[in-house]
């Protein structure tokens, strides 16, 4: 036992928390990028940095934990000093700047800064006072035997992402080590070339100024193309001898840049402030061909094919009187339970189609996963019921059931698609899943909103839904 925590609940609160904080990072740099990274050091869904964030300060803040003030800045200490060390010893460790604060004000060496401390106090201050007595519950519910089987295979995937991701970056840094050798190779050959040239030049030249300063002008006019010529047919020649060589290491230097290495891509797509204290100008130009590789943005005349294809599952839903009624209803920020849903069925049928999923039903549930029909700002002021994120989806799979046929696939998105909040209601299908990260990602978005200014960036993303089915979202309908 560790202060009251035995090693096996350290382990799940150590994954639970490294996921959660995951799950924090994608909704916060997909609201920055406006798309979804998958972020953090190892592959899988897991920021290990949260989850022992998360262990220490649960062991460390729970004695001061009724005390808010000792808890914020316990907390804000505690997590600071983690960042600060995890960042200097990647640096270390790997060469490289994993995060970068230094254009914010008051940091410590670009590793940490006041803002985000003050952030992780507050989040740990939630963490402690609301989400850890939740977790800890729900870990020591789970059946023993069964919980140790799940944490064991956590535990061994983790290791096995680690070393994985250890031999990527390992492999990332050999591979800008080898472009940045050739570059200078082709830099050295190249001003070997420049040296001849330049030397051929001056012979030349100076038997140009000899035969003018004879003051034989006639002879000097003679001569001129054939001193022309002679250091044309010299450069050529100079050129043509290093020719082969320099073919030979700009191609070797072509084929490094354009190597594709799925991990080390998810690493530079990950850290978009990736930096090398070595290899900065080479790390710059795989960054740059990996942005450059992303999947091209589809045509008008495949966009509005995809559209209708989508329309087409979703018709008859989209266009119900009961399903209408959720314009009525407010839900994030600027827009309508309607607008949400719209959302958040489009998502589900892109990407399951992408994936290979029942693209169809995703969509057709999408749809319909929040038919609640009520205000749910006013919902427990009129009713008495203050846990609207773990009831709605009952009510909007029974008012769903009234109206249309489910089958198995839009039943389980629709009941389980709050999960985590509904603790014990977890998807059991892969589209299931889906709709879970596309309605907290569509929510994110839309919460923000509110507070969008820049006119170029609410063109992104689902405002290019609302504009394509305008008539299907517009609220006098």
């Amino acid at each position: 036992m560790i202060l009251g925590y035995s090693i096996y609940e350290l382990l799940w609160l150590f994954f639970i928390y490294a996921f959660f904080g995951w799950c924090i990072e994608v909704v916060f740099c997909g609201l920055n990028e406006g798309h979804f990274i998958n972020r953090g050091f190892l592959n899988g869904p897991v920021c290990p940095i949260y989850g022992v964030g998360g262990v220490i300060v649960v062991l460390c803040l729970t004695p001061i934990k009724d005390n808010i003030f000792l808890l914020f800045v316990g907390s804000a200490l505690l997590t600071s000093i983690l960042e600060l060390i995890t960042g200097f010893a990647l640096d270390k460790i790997f060469h490289a700047r994993w995060w970068d604060y230094t254009d914010m004000p008051f940091n410590i060496g670009g590793y940490i800064c006041l803002k985000f401390s003050i952030y992780w106090g507050f989040v740990c201050i939630t963490l402690m006072k609301g989400i850890h007595p939740v977790i800890l519950g729900f870990v020591r519910f789970i059946p023993h035997m069964l919980g140790l089987v799940a944490v064991v295979f956590f535990a061994a995937v983790f290791v096995a992402d680690v070393i994985i991701t250890v031999i990527t970056i390992n492999n990332l840094t050999k591979r800008v080590k080898l472009m940045n050798d050739i570059a200078k190779k082709i830099h050295n050959v190249s001003d070997e070339v420049g040296e001849h040239i330049y030397d051929g030049a001056n012979d030349i030249m100076k038997k140009g100024i000899e035969i003018y300063n004879s003051e034989n002008v006639q002879e000097f006019r003679e001569n001129l193309d054939d001193m022309k010529e002679k250091y044309e047919h010299k450069k050529e020649e100079i050129k043509s001898k290093h020719k082969d060589d320099l073919d030979e290491l700009k191609a070797k230097y072509d084929n490094l840049v354009k190597e594709t290495h799925i991990f080390q891509k998810r690493i530079i797509k990950a850290f978009p402030n990736l930096t090398s204290r070595r290899y900065e100008e080479q790390l710059a130009k795989l960054k740059e061909k990996t942005w450059k590789l992303k999947k091209k943005n589809k045509t008008p005349e495949e966009q509005d094919e995809e559209f209708e294809q989508f329309y087409e599952c979703i018709k008859d839903i989209a266009t119900h009187p009961v399903v209408l009624r959720m314009k009525l209803y407010p839900h994030h920020g600027v827009t309508n339970c309607y607008q949400h849903c719209l959302h958040v069925s489009y998502y589900n049928y892109i990407w399951c189609k992408a994936l290979g999923l029942d693209a169809r039903s995703a969509a057709r549930a999408g749809m319909l996963h929040d038919l609640f029909l009520y205000d749910w700002h006013t919902h427990a002021k009129r009713t008495g019921d203050h846990f609207h994120g773990m009831t709605h989806p009952k009510r909007a799979l029974m008012n769903a059931e009234k109206f249309f046929d489910l089958n198995s696939i839009e039943r389980d998105i629709i009941i389980n698609h709050m999960w985590p909040v509904t603790l014990f209601s977890v998807p059991r299908t892969k589209e299931g899943w889906i709709t879970t990260l596309a309605d907290k990602y569509c929510g994110s978005f839309e919460t923000a909103q509110r507070k969008e200014s820049d006119p170029v960036k609410k063109k992104r993303g689902m405002d290019r839904i609302v504009e394509r089915f305008s008539y299907l979202v517009d609220t006098k309908r």
